[in-house]
């Protein structure tokens, strides 16, 4: 395959991801140096007969590529499609460590795939390998929720009790993470706990793989902070990030106003006169804007700056990171972390939220989340840009989604609000995938994952590496599951996966804490302006 055929087949996703081979007709390319790339996006895939038959059929293909020696990364079942058009054939696309498989035996290896799948009558998927690299991402009382109108409404989610917490070990703080859910332990305890990944509180460059229970008040406690060392430097910056332009206004301003000429003189019209009077409320909002913000820096540096003022809880539980041990192959890495209730103002908190931020307008999302015609008119956007998650999706509603996308394709889409991208939407598919993480020293992990792909070519990357642990759900409200890791090239995702929520929930949490619940959703008075 030439040079510009490995670059141009997947061109349009994030990382720009290089092909090794693909069965079936060759693709659309540049007839020349001048001649754009066709751009192409990754879409789920719900409704199929390989659906039906995965259980069986999907742990044989990376038996096969590994009888075969083929160093895998991941595999995925989707369509892809030239943007905004409809979805070409659909593909059994497998992730290969870069330079580790040839053309040849990639062809070779892909007679195998097709073997496995017409084992099954499935003659009309395609075989594809690619290039990628699957890897893991990683005081006062909270802030209270404030509307998106009001002038920290960018800045100030951080410091509040909605999702995602960015928390990390007060022994690493340098090793960040996110905090995806709150839980009530249920029963006659009255503790909450705030899930995440194993890894982000006993980081593995620490060592430390053995179960983990604090169940006496004499035990020594792993304290959690909210906000480690770079998220806490990262919200200031944040701050001043938002002062600049609103000072920059406030010059500009000044200058029309002056130009304008003083209200009431002889020369001023009734038109002047209105523009006056519109500029001088443009100056008092970004005068406003700027004493808001600079007073939030000055708390945040009063009331966070130290490590002591930011301990958020401390774990309580947390079993050794496994992976596909159990029936069904899910990765088993997470801990739940213990809230210091004086952290929290419980009159003001409303429970499992996930804050929809200000970057996607409202129209947008809505436009988005309910893209096809028949989308439920009387779905309307989250009051105050809080979408509340009060239940999860079960196993058949996240392998059989009744919603359509604007192609009319049964889709599932979901959001997340995390630490290096903030709010994406993205597409979930129904066939789960396989991840295979390699280490330094020649061992690897598989496991089962559900891949989330990116909404549309233009969007961008749904998530990237940091923003491990995130909590996704879908546009009602429910929880689909704990954002696990990504698949591209070195820097970048193209393919999202999460571990699915159900299982975490029911199979996992439930069997230390049987009454566990989620935190329900608690309707308060209208957040703050």
């Amino acid at each position: 395959m030439a040079a510009a055929a490995t670059q141009s087949d997947y061109y349009g996703l994030p990382s720009k991801p290089v092909s090794v081979y693909h069965t079936g007709a060759s693709w659309k390319r540049p007839t020349s140096p001048e001649v754009q790339c066709v751009l192409k996006e990754a879409r789920s895939i719900c409704k199929h007969l390989i659906a039906d038959v995965w259980d069986k059929l999907g742990p044989q293909i990376p038996k096969y590529l590994d009888s075969v020696k083929v160093k895998w990364s991941t595999i995925d079942v989707t369509h892809f499609a030239e943007v905004e058009k409809d979805a070409g054939p659909m593909f059994l696309w497998v992730g290969v460590k870069h330079g580790s498989l040839s053309r040849e035996n990639a062809k070779v290896a892909a007679v195998g795939c097709k073997e496995h799948l017409e084992e099954f009558q499935i003659a009309d998927v395609k075989v594809a390998f690619w290039e990628s690299l699957f890897a893991q991402s990683v005081g006062p009382q909270l802030s209270n929720y404030v509307s998106s109108v009001h002038a920290t409404a960018d800045v100030c989610s951080p410091l509040t009790p909605a999702l995602d917490l960015h928390i990390a070990s007060r022994a690493t703080p340098h090793f960040e993470g996110i905090g995806g859910v709150y839980i009530c332990e249920g029963g006659e305890n009255k503790r909450v706990f705030v899930l995440t990944a194993r890894h982000v509180i006993f980081p593995p460059n620490t060592g430390h793989n053995e179960p983990y229970a604090r169940k006496t008040a004499s035990q020594p406690r792993h304290d959690v902070l909210l906000l480690g060392s770079k998220a806490f430097q990262d919200v200031l910056k944040s701050i001043m990030v938002r002062i600049r332009p609103q000072a920059i206004l406030v010059d500009h301003y000044k200058d029309e106003l002056e130009g304008l000429g003083e209200a009431g003189e002889a020369h001023v019209d009734d038109a002047q006169d209105k523009e006056q009077k519109k500029f001088k409320h443009l100056l008092q909002q970004a005068e406003e804007a700027i004493n808001v913000l600079d007073k939030f820096h000055g708390e945040v540096m009063k009331n966070w700056s130290a490590e002591s003022q930011r301990v958020l809880g401390h774990v309580a539980h947390s079993p050794p990171i496994s992976v596909g041990t159990s029936p069904k192959c899910f990765t088993d890495n997470w801990a739940l972390i213990e809230l210091h209730r004086e952290k929290i103002d419980w009159e003001a908190f409303k429970g499992n939220v996930i804050d929809l931020g200000t970057e996607i307008s409202v129209d947008n999302f809505m436009l988005k989340m309910y893209s096809h015609p028949t989308a439920r008119t009387s779905v309307k956007y989250p009051h105050g840009r809080l979408l509340q998650l009060q239940d999860f999706l079960n196993e058949d509603k996240l392998h059989h989604p009744k919603m359509l996308d604007t192609n009319g394709e049964a889709c599932l889409l979901v959001i997340k609000n995390s630490n290096s991208t903030g709010v994406t939407i993205g597409r979930a598919t129904g066939i789960m995938s396989f991840v295979r993480e390699y280490f330094e020293d020649g061992t690897h992990e598989t496991s089962m994952e559900l891949a989330i792909y990116p909404y549309s070519n233009k969007g961008g990357a749904f998530s990237t590496p940091g923003d491990s642990d995130s909590i996704i759900a879908d546009g009602k409200g429910c929880i689909v599951g704990l954002l696990t890791g990504g698949a591209g090239q070195i820097d970048s995702t193209d393919v999202t996966y999460t571990t699915p929520f159900y299982w975490l929930f029911d199979e996992r949490i439930k069997v230390h804490f049987p009454n566990a619940y989620l935190y329900p959703y608690k309707a308060c008075s209208p957040i703050g302006v």
